[in-house]
């Protein structure tokens, strides 16, 4: 286990994942800087109750390690940065730093074996070929296999318009085929029509 900066998010970041972010808080600015310093990541957790700033959120437990992959300032003078999410963590014992910064143990959960596409689920692979289609996921660069079961889930879960529960209730899953049901049930209640030919 290890002691490791978490950045609270109202998202959820998966395994292979890509997320810009726009930073301006001082104690992430600072956290940058180590991370730069150190050549290290950070955790990207979803929030459960509260804001991304201001006051303490309540976070959940299960997040994602991410490293950053690019970074620039933009034309507000914000510092952007995309980060890339590499696995899954366990955190325990929260704490707050005087600067607000928050900071967890951290253990990593092991990566999801790599399974096919079930039959039963390849009509999802058009999904997220259509998904990836839009500009704004275009530019993310995702480079994705869609044959691996724990791919085609990870990317649907994150980037369909799912309430931030399912969301995080589908990163916490550790079977891949099991994440496509839930995928797959959870556009069925939202009767989302994602008949595509």
């Amino acid at each position: 286990m290890s002691q490791r900066p978490i950045f609270p998010l109202n998202m959820t970041l998966f395994p292979g994942g890509r997320l810009p972010l726009q930073i301006f808080e001082t104690r992430y600015i600072d956290m940058l800087k180590d991370c730069f310093r150190n050549n290290t990541g950070f955790v990207i957790v979803s929030i459960k109750d509260g804001h991304e700033v201001g006051l303490r959120p309540e976070t959940y437990t299960i997040g994602t390690y991410a490293e950053i992959i690019d970074w620039s300032t933009l034309p507000s003078g914000l510092l952007g940065i995309t980060v890339e999410g590499r696995e899954r963590v366990k955190l325990t014992e929260i704490t707050e730093a005087e600067d607000k910064l928050l900071t967890a143990q951290t253990e990593f959960i092991d990566a999801e074996v790599a399974v096919p596409v079930p039959a039963a689920y390849l009509h999802l692979v058009k999904i997220l070929k259509s998904i990836k289609d839009n500009p704004v996921i275009q530019n993310l660069n995702l480079n994705i296999d869609y044959q691996n079961a724990s791919e085609l889930s990870c990317r649907l879960s994150e980037l369909l318009p799912f309430d931030i529960e399912d969301k995080q209730a589908l990163l916490e899953l550790q079977d891949p085929i099991e994440r496509l049901a839930r995928v797959q049930a959870i556009l069925d209640v939202m009767g989302a029509s994602f008949n595509i030919e």
